[in-house]
C-alpha cells in the first residue's frame, strides 16, 4: 500500500513537472514560433495559452505590433575624413503575423539584428563617405532620415517582405568639438550679414517710398491744374454756344428728372423705414431670433435689421446669403418641385431661407431657438416681402 501510494505522488509529481514544460503562454501581440532540435517547425501560434512537447520542443515569441528599434552611437566618416558619430537613430517597424514564419526562417527570430541594425550602419557610412561634413550637418541633414527609411523598406521588399518600416528618426549627429565651435562662429556672422541686409533694405525701400510720394504729389498738382484751366475753357465755350430756348428746355427737363428721382428715393426710403420698423418688432416678439436678411439673388442685402452684438459678420455678407440661391436653383432640379426653403444648423446659430424668387429672406437665430416658429415666421413676412418687390419694380 505504501509503495503504491509513493508511486502514485511520483507519477503526479512528474505529470506536473511535464505540463509545466508543456503549457506556455503566448503575450498578445506577439506570435509564437517553435523549435524542435534546433529546427524550425511550421507551426506559428496566436496570443494565448498553447501546448508542446516538454524539453523536446520550445519557443520564441515575436512581436507582430508596432515596435521601435534604437540603433545607439553609429560611427561615421566623412568623405573629408572627418569622423562623426550619430548617437541615436529610431526605426519604427512592424512584422506582419502571415510573414513570421518565412522571415525567422531566413533570418532567425532576432531577424532586425541583420535587416535593421546592420543595414542602418552600412547605410549611414555609404551616405556620409560619399559627402562632405558640411552636407551630412548642415545641408542634407534633414534628408537623411527619408533616404534611410526608402533605402531600408526598398531593401525589405526585395529581401523580406512582410517587415515594414514606418518612420525613421535620426537625431543630429555629434562633430568634434572644434568644428563644432567654427559653425557656431560661423551662423552668428551669417545673423549679423542678414541683420545688415535687412537694414539696408529697410533704408532703400524708405528712399523709395519718399522719392514715389513726390512723383505722385507732383502729378496731383499737375492733373489739378490742367483740370481746373480745361473747365475754365469748357465753360466759355459753352456760354457762347448755348441759347436761352435751350437753357430753358435744359432745366426744365433736370427739374423733371429731379423730381421723379426724389419722389422715387422718398417713396422707398418710408417703405424701408416702415418695414424695418416691422422686421424690429419681429425680432423682439422672437426670443433668440438675431436678425432678418432680404437679398436679392445674388445675395445683395435690400433690408436687412439685425443685432450685431449676436450675429457674426460672415453671416451677413453677399458671398455667405448668395450660396442659398445657388443652393434653391439647385435643389429645384431633383425632380421634387420647387424649392421653397432651407434650414442650415450650426453649433451656435440656425439660418432659415425662404425663397421668394427673386427676393431671398434670410432669419438668423439661436440655435436653440424653435425652428417650427421660426417657420411659421414665413407667411407674416409675405405682405411685406410682395411690397418690396412693387417698390423695387417701379423704382
Amino acid at each position: 500500500m505504501a509503495n503504491g501510494l509513493i508511486v502514485l505522488g511520483v507519477t503526479c509529481g512528474a505529470l506536473a513537472i511535464i505540463m509545466n514544460f508543456a503549457i506556455h503562454r503566448i503575450e498578445e501581440g506577439h506570435v509564437g514560433v517553435y523549435y524542435r532540435g534546433g529546427a524550425l517547425l511550421h507551426q506559428v501560434s496566436q496570443p494565448g495559452f498553447h501546448m508542446m512537447v516538454p524539453f523536446l520542443t520550445f519557443f520564441k515569441p515575436v512581436q507582430v505590433t508596432m515596435q521601435t528599434d534604437e540603433v545607439k552611437n553609429v560611427p561615421c566618416g566623412t568623405s573629408g575624413g572627418v569622423m562623426i558619430y550619430f548617437d541615436r537613430i529610431e526605426v519604427v517597424n512592424i512584422l506582419s503575423s502571415a510573414s513570421v514564419h518565412e522571415i525567422v526562417k531566413n533570418y532567425t527570430a532576432d531577424y532586425d539584428r541583420s535587416l535593421i541594425f546592420n543595414k542602418v550602419h552600412h547605410e549611414l557610412n555609404q551616405f556620409c563617405s560619399s559627402h562632405s561634413l558640411q552636407e551630412v550637418y548642415i545641408d542634407l541633414f534633414d534628408q537623411i532620415d527619408e533616404n534611410l527609411k526608402k533605402t531600408l523598406q526598398d531593401d525589405l521588399y526585395k529581401f523580406a517582405p512582410g517587415l515594414i518600416v514606418q518612420a525613421v528618426r535620426v537625431t543630429k549627429p555629434k562633430i568634434p568639438e572644434s568644428i563644432r565651435r567654427n559653425y557656431e562662429i560661423m551662423e552668428g556672422e551669417k545673423t549679423k550679414l542678414l541683420i545688415a541686409e535687412q537694414r539696408q533694405k529697410v533704408v532703400e525701400k524708405d528712399a523709395e517710398t519718399e522719392r514715389k510720394k513726390a512723383i505722385i504729389e507732383a502729378e496731383k498738382v499737375a492733373q489739378v491744374a490742367k483740370i481746373q484751366f480745361d473747365q475754365k475753357i469748357m465753360e466759355k465755350e459753352s456760354l457762347k454756344k448755348m441759347s436761352e430756348i435751350e437753357d430753358q428746355m435744359h432745366l426744365a427737363r433736370e427739374q423733371q428728372h429731379a423730381n421723379a428721382e426724389f419722389y422715387t428715393k422718398k417713396k422707398l426710403a418710408d417703405a424701408n423705414l416702415d418695414m424695418k420698423k416691422f422686421l424690429s418688432k419681429v425680432i423682439l416678439r422672437m426670443e433668440g431670433l438675431y436678425g432678418i436678411i432680404i437679398t436679392d439673388r445674388d445675395g445683395v442685402p435690400l433690408l436687412r435689421v439685425v443685432n450685431n452684438d449676436f450675429v457674426p459678420d460672415t453671416a451677413t455678407r453677399p458671398i455667405y446669403l448668395s450660396t442659398f440661391g445657388m443652393a434653391t436653383e439647385q435643389a429645384s432640379k431633383l425632380g421634387l418641385g420647387r424649392n421653397k426653403t432651407i434650414v442650415c444648423m450650426y453649433s451656435a446659430y440656425q439660418v432659415v431661407h425662404f425663397s421668394k424668387m427673386p427676393i431671398m429672406v434670410s432669419l438668423i437665430a439661436n440655435s436653440n431657438t424653435n425652428t417650427g416658429a421660426l417657420l411659421n415666421l414665413e407667411s407674416e413676412l409675405e405682405d411685406l416681402v410682395r411690397e418690396l418687390g412693387v417698390a423695387i419694380s417701379e423704382s
